[in-house]
């Protein structure tokens, strides 16, 4: 089966010049009794592993190797491949999506050595600008696309934590490689292939530290809504937060496919349906714990005409955190909040339009107090997020807040968080000429000294005033 077919699927393959029938739609397959072969397949990968471990090094983590012919890729010399993936795992991978307590082990899975290495080298082109880097990166990508469509036809690898990770840097490697809108579609399709993924490894990965983990990242979409409620029963403390958030996310997605697909016509539903959705995120974040609580800082007078640049906060204060899950979470909260104000005001806009608020004076009252209080909370939402941009960037003026900050690891991870959290305060309708400025240098920033692509084309689509409104109502 071809991948442009009706499974999901990695289109990619054609590149890298092998047959692939895509992710696997468990619908599709046929369940057998292969115990003893996957037995088999296990001792003899594990076999194959034991005799390349020794020629496979990267700081005592992470190894290169390919089975492919001379390329550019394979005439870097090995410390310029060492710190392209070194780079990557300290940056991306260490602190965010496989911290050290889950024991990664990249050698022993192809596909996610080569995603990573490939994502590494291109954020080394990026901010380095070499022409002869980027060519690597994109032949190990193809590398690692060949060994991930490798991976997806085998039982028992589809079903691998590393597997699935492999999958997620593809994506990564998109978003950092960006060149126009073809980029941000194959990374949908590798997002869209993750969630298959998730789909198909079904309750058993979330019974483990890391498979739960690997969801967690990813389990935003409407499709895994049942996982996700049997992942929040699994544990208590911190991670019950981001399990609330995520079910939220969930009833929000539904409500915005509900809204295009002509499914709940009237605009007085749709405005009740986001006002209780506006109610449960009030309720999480009234609820939130000291440990997740953010710290904010005002900045005097003297020094805000320094912070006025993207070397520092916008306005006249900004927030520290104790990590970037902690950031990450309440951006995440602040950028699902900010959707469903949207999502009112728009209804009452149309209402306004058709002259149906006025029909009824209590109506109208009530109307006109609901668009006073989304306003307010809009503000307050485009206010925070621009808070939070020095923390994610390591900038303060603080210089004792921003030594505490520096022993994070952050720049690549943190550069990705906040694409989608600045592009919504861009598209604000509140926000002033001076603040969209400020986002858009804010994005370049995060493409020309992260390395991020997809930033420095977001700042382009903001500059000629192109978005997406992903809770468009009606078209």
């Amino acid at each position: 089966m071809r991948c442009n077919r009706a499974t999901p699927s990695c289109s990619q393959c054609v590149r890298a010049g092998v047959e692939c029938a895509g992710y696997r739609d468990p619908k599709s397959l046929t369940i057998r009794n292969e115990s003893i072969e996957v037995a088999r397949k296990a001792q003899l990968k594990r076999q194959e592993l034991w005799e390349s471990r020794e020629s496979r090094k990267c700081r005592s983590k992470s190894t290169l190797i390919s089975q492919s012919s001379p390329s550019v890729a394979r005439q870097l010399s090995p410390p310029i491949r060492d710190q392209a993936t070194c780079l990557a795992q300290q940056n991306y991978l260490d602190k965010w999506l496989w911290p050290s307590v889950l024991d990664l082990s990249l050698a022993d899975n192809a596909a996610a050595l080569s995603s990573i290495t490939a994502l590494g080298l291109a954020v080394l082109a990026n901010t380095k600008v070499g022409p002869t880097l980027i060519m690597a990166a994109r032949e190990e990508y193809t590398v690692a696309l060949a060994s991930t469509n490798k991976a997806l036809q085998d039982l028992f690898l589809s079903k691998s934590d590393l597997t699935l990770m492999a999958v997620m840097f593809l994506g990564m490697f998109e978003v950092v490689t960006c060149t126009g809108l073809n980029s941000i579609l194959q990374w949908r399709k590798h997002i869209e292939g993750a969630v298959k993924l998730l789909e198909w490894r079904g309750e058993e990965q979330l019974r483990n530290p890391r498979g739960l983990h690997l969801f967690r990242q990813n389990y935003t979409s409407p499709i895994l809504s049942q996982l996700s409620l049997q992942a929040s029963d699994l544990e208590d403390g911190l991670s019950q937060f981001s399990d609330r958030l995520a079910n939220v996310n969930i009833h929000l997605s539904r409500l915005c496919a509900d809204m295009e697909q002509g499914a709940i016509p009237d605009h007085r539903a749709r405005i009740g349906v986001a006002m209780a959705l506006d109610m449960e995120l009030a309720s999480w974040a009234a609820s939130m714990p000291l440990s997740l609580m953010y710290n904010t800082i005002s900045i005097t007078a003297t020094n805000s005409q320094k912070t006025s640049t993207t070397r520092g906060a916008y306005g006249n204060f900004y927030h520290t955190y104790e990590d970037l899950y902690s950031s990450n979470l309440w951006n995440h909260w602040r950028g699902t909040r900010f959707i469903v104000q949207e999502i009112i005001l728009q209804n009452i806009d149309y209402l306004n339009q058709g002259g149906r608020v006025h029909d009824d004076h209590l109506n109208s009252f009530e109307y006109t107090n609901v668009v006073k209080h989304s306003e307010t909370i809009l503000k307050d939402l485009v206010a925070d997020i621009c808070a939070s941009v020095p923390y994610y960037l390591s900038v303060t003026d603080d210089l004792a807040a921003a030594d505490v900050n520096r022993h994070e690891n952050k720049p690549l991870a943190a550069g990705y968080s906040l694409l989608w959290p600045l592009f919504l305060v861009a598209k604000c309708r509140l926000s002033p000429p001076d603040l969209k400025k400020w986002v858009i240098l804010s994005l370049e920033k995060i493409g020309h000294e992260i390395g991020i692509n997809q930033a420095s084309a977001m700042a382009q689509l903001l500059l000629h005033g192109i978005g997406v409104q992903t809770w468009q109502a009606d078209k």
